[in-house]
């Protein structure tokens, strides 16, 4: 560590009455004042006490700061000798320069030397212990080898596994969003790359009526001019002979399902696009299904400002 820097006379002054001010002004501001002001009125009789108390301990720093330069050259000198390039035949220390090297050829030398010695002993043994020593080597390969065959064939197993999994829920995704799209017209125009449908034109829309729109978007089954479903007879007509209602008729007039043909009441404050009471309809499907879905669209298509 480098030595403690040597002391002022004032320093060795506030040493000795810094105590007895603070006991008379209670703050170290005051005290620091009044102690400066003291100073300052002391003569040159009074201040050569300190005065001398400087000049000694200069005198100490500067023999410790002569003894300090004295210890760090010492120490450069020593790495330099320990890392000077050796001469030729020049033994090293461990810790010096060109030590790797040396280090690196007596384990040269070592190892040679327990390569002999190996070498010794296998020409000493019979020919019977020799071939015990070979077979007992080829059977540790061997069992090696099995280990490593059993090894590659759980992972091969492991990865045909995987990939059989990989097609099963492949297959899952593909026929669930097959079924999806199927359910609603504007899902279908998307997967053939169109973003939205196109709007129906306003002069068209106007001469056919809104509700001959909604009835020509709605899934609801075909009638005849009457009113009444084709190949059904009326409620007081019986059916032909012969006929009668189908089983898929039947089915139908079991298993109803809610479609929306105008946005409903609880709706307010704007007006449903066709397509968005499409995705309401295809929303409402789901939910008598039993499935789950999400309905998104584009960003930008109008689903904060539509009106």
């Amino acid at each position: 560590m480098p030595p403690a820097r040597a002391k002022t006379a004032f320093m060795f002054y506030q040493s000795d009455c810094l105590s007895s001010l603070m006991k008379d002004t209670g703050k170290m501001g005051d005290a620091m004042q009044q102690l400066s002001i003291n100073w300052k009125a002391l003569s040159d009789e009074e201040r050569q006490p300190y005065l001398d108390q400087e000049a000694a301990d200069r005198e100490r720093y500067n023999r410790e700061a002569a003894e300090a330069d004295a210890a760090a050259y010492k120490a450069q000198q020593e790495r330099m000798e320990k890392n000077r390039i050796p001469s030729e035949g020049e033994v090293l220390s461990r810790g010096g320069r060109g030590a790797r090297a040396q280090l690196d050829a007596e384990r040269e030398i070592r190892e040679a030397k327990q390569s002999a010695r190996k070498e010794e002993l296998y020409n000493a043994l019979t020919e019977e212990e020799k071939e015990r020593r070979k077979a007992a080597k080829a059977a540790k390969r061997a069992e090696k080898l099995e280990r490593q065959r059993k090894k590659d064939a759980e992972e091969k197993a492991v990865a045909d596994r995987h990939k059989k999994l990989d097609k099963v829920a492949t297959k899952k995704t593909a026929d669930r969003l097959k079924y999806l799209l199927g359910q609603s017209e504007i899902f279908g125009r998307l997967k053939a790359g169109k973003s939205r449908i196109e709007e129906v034109d306003e002069d068209t829309k106007d001469e056919k009526g809104d509700e001959e729109y909604q009835s020509k978007h709605s899934p609801s089954k075909t009638k005849k001019k009457g009113g009444r479903p084709k190949g059904r007879p009326k409620k007081d007509e019986p059916a032909p002979e012969g006929e009668g209602v189908d089983d898929d008729d039947e089915e139908e007039e079991t298993e109803r399902h809610t479609f929306l043909t105008k946005q409903p009441n609880c709706i307010k404050f704007g007006t449903l696009k066709p397509y968005q009471l499409e995705g309401l309809n295809w929303m409402i499907h789901l939910a008598e299904k039993g499935l789950n879905g999400i309905l998104a669209d584009e960003m930008g298509l109008g689903k904060v400002s539509a009106s």
